[in-house]
């Protein structure tokens, strides 16, 4: 009885260790934060990127762009800090330096990429590229009254803008091509 008993023991227990097996839960990872980023789901993103701050600087970038779509610049740009050699993490850092008006750091950022990638295109979101870069520059330059500056920017995007403006109508002419652009981000 006590052998029956045993083998039935050692039946049950090997065919309840395959099922044991399946319920293991695999660990988030940083990918699976990118994912929620790329689905919109940016608190809850920023929430998976801030697990893996110890792991990795991608995570900071990721935090980063997290709270720039949920128009938390300052500390979106906290969180750019700490990647200051990443390029998406400097392209999100410019966003966040002209949306709290520091103008001369957002031109930094923009320029540190471009001259990294001038064809730069932010791979978790592609609607993020060279092209909103230049139109922050512009923008930036705009309003630090550097309008030669504002003009080469906007030409990066539209190579058919107006050729030469008077000095008198420069400001208002560039105003209306800022707006043609569209807005930053």
């Amino acid at each position: 009885m006590k052998k029956l008993t045993l083998s039935i023991t050692m039946a049950l227990a090997m065919t309840l260790l395959p099922i044991s097996a399946c319920d293991e839960t695999v660990a988030p990872t940083i990918d699976d934060a990118w994912l929620q980023f790329e689905s919109k789901d940016y608190a809850g993103a920023l929430t998976a990127f801030q697990s893996f701050f110890a792991d990795t600087s991608e995570a900071y970038v990721g935090a980063g762009w997290s709270s720039l779509r949920q128009y938390q610049y300052s500390q979106a740009a906290g969180y750019f800090a700490n990647a200051p050699s990443s390029v998406d993490g400097n392209a999100g850092w410019g966003f966040c330096l002209w949306a709290t008006g520091d103008l001369n750091g957002a031109i930094s950022k923009v320029d540190f990429v471009l001259s990294r990638s001038t064809a730069y295109s932010f791979s978790h979101d592609p609607r993020v590229n060279y092209q909103d870069l230049h139109v922050l520059k512009a923008n930036a330059n705009y309003e630090k009254a550097r309008y030669h500056q504002c003009l080469l920017s906007i030409r990066q995007v539209d190579p058919s803008f107006i050729q030469v403006i008077a000095a008198t109508d420069s400001a208002s002419v560039l105003l209306a091509g800022l707006v043609l652009l569209g807005p930053v981000l």
